[in-house]
């Protein structure tokens, strides 16, 4: 099943750090009973059940597109959310010869130089972990280089495999974010996940990035 947040939960979420660029695996209680169920979050706001047919469902989405699929969900409000590692009936890692813990998280801090562009891919016009009033990258999050970026553009790469996103929602923006020297990250690179063998270059940002450091958003 697919729903959405209500937008005064959607805050909730953004509190919460991203299991990969754009999408999150959590955990919440729901309806009168108050049942824990898991779902894969998509852009802090779409929620996918985790059941047998999430498969079905995440490709229903991207056939519908997000912005319909969006509109035509129902609101749900959730409990007690907390981010979990991986789901039930979506199985992550499929690749047999990856390395583990090569993911940025896994890897230790180091402070931005001030003069290096990261970039953050995102199928939503309106993604949620840039804060436009701020001008910055919302702690928790994730991008990748503007230099990967580049490379992956230039040679016609699929950025949802290299990245391996959750959704085959198509990556139409680039949010460029240039932090100052007193921003910390981590580097690493996205291991195989979600169906897809990752590859590329991916940072987080456990603080974020200060204000002003959002530079423009460009079509991918």
């Amino acid at each position: 099943m697919v729903t959405k947040l209500k937008s005064s939960q959607i805050q909730e979420l953004l509190n919460i750090h991203e299991s990969g660029m754009g999408y999150q695996f959590i955990e919440a209680e729901t309806g009168f009973l108050s049942l824990k169920k898991k779902y894969l979050v998509l852009n802090s706001q779409m929620l996918i059940d985790d059941t047998p047919q999430i498969l079905n469902e995440v490709k229903n989405v991207f056939k519908t597109g997000f912005r319909n699929a969006l509109f035509s969900a129902s609101d749900v409000e959730l409990k007690n959310i907390r981010l979990v590692e991986n789901l039930s009936n979506y199985s992550t890692k499929n690749f047999s010869a990856f390395i583990a813990n090569t993911g940025a998280i896994h890897q230790k801090k180091e402070l931005a130089n001030g003069v290096e562009v990261f970039t953050r891919l995102s199928a939503y016009d309106d993604d949620k972990r840039i804060d436009k009033s701020n001008k910055k990258l919302l702690p928790g999050s994730y991008t990748t280089t503007k230099d990967d970026y580049m490379y992956c553009k230039k040679n016609g790469l699929d950025p949802v495999d290299r990245y391996a996103l959750p959704s085959d929602e198509p990556i139409t923006w680039a949010f460029h974010i240039r932090p100052l020297n007193v921003d910390s990250l981590q580097r690493g690179v996205v291991e195989p996940a979600n169906n897809h063998k990752g590859g590329g270059i991916e940072d987080y940002f456990e603080q974020g990035t200060s204000n002003n450091t959002f530079l423009e958003q460009s079509p991918y």
